[in-house]
């Protein structure tokens, strides 16, 4: 079974105490030999229960939260959880009495107790957490919008003044005169080594 938070993991804790602390010899020899088929239902039953009873913790999952207790927290836990423990303490006493229901039947009363009240006090303090964690999101989720536009006006900007760099060179190029000339005048002027070779005229920048 999983286990989820802080409750879950204490009461699956406690109830394998329990199952542990019914093994033990002092509570076994009750039911040696004759009556062992007894114990053994005993031990299939704690099974069953304690399953019940994390299974009922986990339907209030949202209302106890996963968060790390608060002192004031902490300090009714413990409380309410020395209640418990000190009614583990008298199970071989309830045995020995033949009263292994009532023992169980005031278990139950007292981890529904405490459930109660982590209930009580747990819920608004997760409620006021989701209610900061949701208004930190919203302020997170603004910063991101205004840093995405941001970042779109930079790239408009940066497109436009590419684009009138362009339309700038295009007319440069458009409004520079052509002029015609010889190329037997260039092969004379120009450095270069293939002009001896051109013939007729052509059309050239007039720079």
């Amino acid at each position: 079974m999983q286990l989820n938070n802080f409750y879950e993991r204490a009461l699956w804790n406690e109830w394998n105490q329990l199952n542990k602390d019914i093994q033990k010899r002092t509570i076994r020899q009750f039911y040696y030999p004759l009556h062992m088929d007894t114990y053994y239902q005993l031990e299939s039953k704690m099974v069953v229960m304690q399953r019940q009873q994390v299974s009922n913790a986990k339907q209030h999952y949202h209302q106890l939260g996963d968060l790390y207790l608060t002192q004031d927290q902490q300090k009714i836990w413990n409380e309410q959880t020395k209640i418990i423990k000190n009614h583990h303490k008298t199970l071989s006493q309830h045995n020995k009495g033949g009263m292994l229901k009532e023992f169980f039947e005031t278990l139950n009363e007292l981890e529904e107790n405490r459930l109660n009240m982590m209930i009580d006090i747990r819920s608004p303090y997760i409620e006021e957490r989701n209610r900061q964690e949701a208004a930190e999101a919203l302020i997170q989720m603004q910063k991101q919008e205004a840093a995405n536009e941001k970042r779109r006006i930079t790239i408009e900007k940066r497109k436009m003044a590419s684009e009138l760099r362009k339309r700038a060179r295009e007319d440069d190029k458009e409004n520079t005169p052509h002029v015609r000339r010889s190329a037997r005048v260039r092969s004379k002027t120009s450095n270069d080594p293939r002009a001896k070779w051109y013939r007729g005229t052509f059309y050239t920048n007039n720079d």
